[in-house]
């Protein structure tokens, strides 16, 4: 081989990993709003109850009819391991909305 060869091959295996790497971030972003996601289901369901206990019904009412209602229509690509986070990139989660806030008290 050549030093053109091996220069071309270098240029191609470069292209290559800057391919892989996008791909990575965006499967990176995808996995971390879903973990918001969930998060803030988590710290939903916790304010809801204890609401309850409160006896602030309305409250807990909001957040479980209404929050966690929300957060549920969500997409759950984590839920399905045999789906490419790579097909749903571009599609179902590609950009998940978060309800930034809609959890605080």
């Amino acid at each position: 081989m050549s030093a053109q060869d091996y220069l071309g091959f270098l240029a191609e295996l470069k292209q290559k990993s800057s391919g892989l790497k996008a791909q990575w971030e965006a499967e990176k972003s995808v996995i971390m709003a879903i973990s918001r996601i969930k998060e803030e289901a988590e710290a939903a369901r916790l304010q809801a109850e204890d609401a309850k206990r409160r006896g602030d019904l309305q409250k807990a009412a909001e957040l479980e009819y209404g929050t966690l209602h929300e957060l549920g229509k969500l997409p759950r690509c984590a839920d399905r391991p045999e789906v490419s986070l790579a097909h749903h990139r571009t599609s179902e989660c590609g950009s998940l909305p978060l309800l930034s806030g809609a959890v605080s008290q």
